[in-house]
Formats: structure tokens, C-alpha cells, sequence
């Protein structure tokens, strides 16, 4: 019978350090991709470790390290390179990744109104649209719903309803394309 190899309490293997080199790259890279959105430099950074280990091997010398660093090039480069959607500016967000909101508030009228509610719902959670304009469309469906009666002969429930359902749903659905400035 063998005996356990006894456990120091504590004792637990150390980190493997990051070389300085990779820190190095990884910094510069971060800067350089600032503008870009998570996804992309968490992409960027993953693509780092992945080529790294790969050239490095089993054997994280400086020197291979520094050679798969190079194959990569600059990180200026590669984040310039990256394909990636860049975020807005400081301060504003980028344009919504897709249309879904602007269609689901288009086809309000041909679903008697439930695309809106639904438009709505998605347009708030969506944090890719500024608050103003989510703002802004919810007062072009409610604006819909009050002038069409006062502007037609339809009355004040029918008007109300084609106001709500159909007029300014679409409104605020040409007013979230415009927003979008996204040609056809």
C-alpha cells in the first residue's frame, strides 16, 4: 500500500506570469482599439493569446514570444485591421446593430398594433439608441394617436386608433431610419 503524498494547507501552484512583452502588446492594443465595441477587443485580445500560444509552445521563451508578437504585427495595425464595428465617438453611441425595431414599428398597422407594443418594448431595452430618440419615437406614436382625430373627420376612437396603430408608429419608425443615417 502507498501512502498519500501529505497537503500543505495553503499551498497551491503558482500563476504562470505573463511575460512583459505580451502586457506590453496587450496595452497598446487597448488603446488602439478604444473606439471599437467590447465584443471586438475582447476578440482582438483573444486572437493575441491564441496566436501566442500557438507559436510559443510549450516553450514561452522571450525570444519566441517576441517572434509571434511580431507575426502579428503592430497593434495599431491590428485593431485598425480588425473589421470590427467602431463605437461612436466619446459621449454618443454607436447606430443599432440592426433594423428590427424600425420594422416591427412599420408594420404596426398590418398586425392591428401589437408590433408596436412589441417595437417599443425592444426600442427601450436596445442600448444602442440614445435615449432621446427612443424618446422622441414613443412621442411620435403617442402625437399619432392625438392629431389624427383632431385633424380628421374620423372621430375621436377610430381617429385615436389609425393614430396609434398606423400613423405614428410609422412616424417614429421614419424618424429612427432618418436617425440612423443609413443609406438604402
Amino acid at each position: 500500500m502507498s501512502t498519500p503524498t501529505p497537503v500543505t494547507p495553503g499551498a497551491e501552484p503558482d500563476p504562470v506570469a505573463v511575460p512583459a512583452t505580451v502586457d506590453a502588446y496587450l496595452a497598446r492594443l487597448d488603446r488602439a482599439s478604444r473606439g471599437h465595441r467590447r465584443s471586438v477587443r475582447a476578440d482582438l485580445r483573444a486572437l493575441v493569446w491564441t496566436s501566442v500560444a500557438r507559436e510559443v509552445g510549450g516553450d514561452p521563451a522571450p525570444a519566441r514570444v517576441a517572434a509571434a508578437l511580431a507575426a502579428l504585427g503592430q497593434p495599431e495595425d491590428l485593431a485598425a485591421g480588425s473589421g470590427g464595428v467602431p463605437a461612436a465617438p466619446a459621449g454618443k453611441r454607436a447606430a443599432p446593430p440592426s433594423w428590427t425595431c424600425i420594422h416591427l414599428l412599420g408594420a404596426s398597422a398590418l398586425t392591428l398594433g401589437v408590433t408596436t407594443v412589441v417595437g417599443v418594448i425592444r426600442l427601450w431595452r436596445d442600448r444602442e439608441w440614445r435615449r432621446l430618440h427612443v424618446l422622441s419615437a414613443i412621442m411620435l406614436i403617442v402625437l399619432g394617436g392625438v392629431l389624427v382625430p383632431l385633424l380628421t373627420p374620423l372621430g375621436t376612437v377610430v381617429g385615436g386608433a389609425i393614430g396609434l396603430v398606423a400613423v405614428g408608429p410609422l412616424g417614429a419608425a421614419g424618424y429612427l431610419a432618418a436617425v440612423r443615417k443609413i443609406a438604402p
